[in-house]
């Protein structure tokens, strides 16, 4: 059954600067959205509110029509990628996995590989690429994704990217990270946030107008 996650007219202030001035989001199944702005445009707050541990000042959210209060609390709507990560560091990757997938899932040939180590002796694209994977095999019908690809090698970065492809057929997920033309290769909507509001992406020109590149 198809479904969509919608969030309205999001405000978010810091002392008397508005954030999030009335950000409208429409998320759907099989769809990767891009969300790009410079740093302190209010990216990773929005991805905060959307998966609902930070608090805005107002928002509206839906999911199937059904009015939600805080996203997260319900277990198939939305699930999110920190910038820092979220594994415990001293479970083994089998625990971990075990902990958070109730259902058997189809290990990639990367996993298999460190399989038996703890988390924390993992390199970093290791233990990029396992958050990634776990999250994209819960049940949820949404993901948001903060900086995948941050500090990420070209490897890395492909094998993650590839990941993320080969499993969006029933999620709709959100990629924030200034890779920025690796992230707009993969999305099929692209954003910017630009004073506050999301600005649709369609040329290459709206990046240097909204200021993101130089021509």
């Amino acid at each position: 059954m198809s479904c969509s996650f919608e969030a309205d007219s999001i405000v978010k202030k810091y002392k008397d600067t508005r954030i999030l001035n009335g950000v409208y989001l429409k998320l759907n199944p099989s769809e990767i959205v891009a969300i790009l702005g410079r740093n302190g445009s209010g990216k990773s707050t929005l991805l905060k509110v959307l998966f609902g541990v930070e608090k805005a000042d107002f928002s509206f959210f839906k999911f199937n029509n059904k009015v939600l209060k805080q996203p997260y609390k319900y277990k198939d709507v939305i699930s999110y990628l920190p910038q820092d990560g979220y594994l415990l560091k001293s479970l083994s990757v089998k625990k971990t996995i075990a902990m958070y997938l109730s259902k058997e899932v189809i290990l990639p040939e990367i996993v298999k590989e460190f399989y038996n180590k703890k988390v924390e002796d993992l390199s970093y694209g290791n233990r990029r690429f396992l958050e990634v994977f776990i999250l994209l095999n819960l049940e949820h019908k949404f993901v948001l994704l903060d900086e995948p690809f941050s500090g990420m090698s070209p490897i890395y970065t492909k094998l993650i990217s590839d990941y993320i492809l080969e499993n969006k057929k029933d999620k709709g997920i959100v990629i924030v990270d200034h890779n920025y033309e690796n992230t707009l290769q993969l999305s099929d909507k692209k954003y910017m946030l630009f004073k506050g509001v999301l600005k649709e992406i369609k040329t290459e020109e709206d990046l240097i107008s909204y200021g993101y590149i130089r021509q």
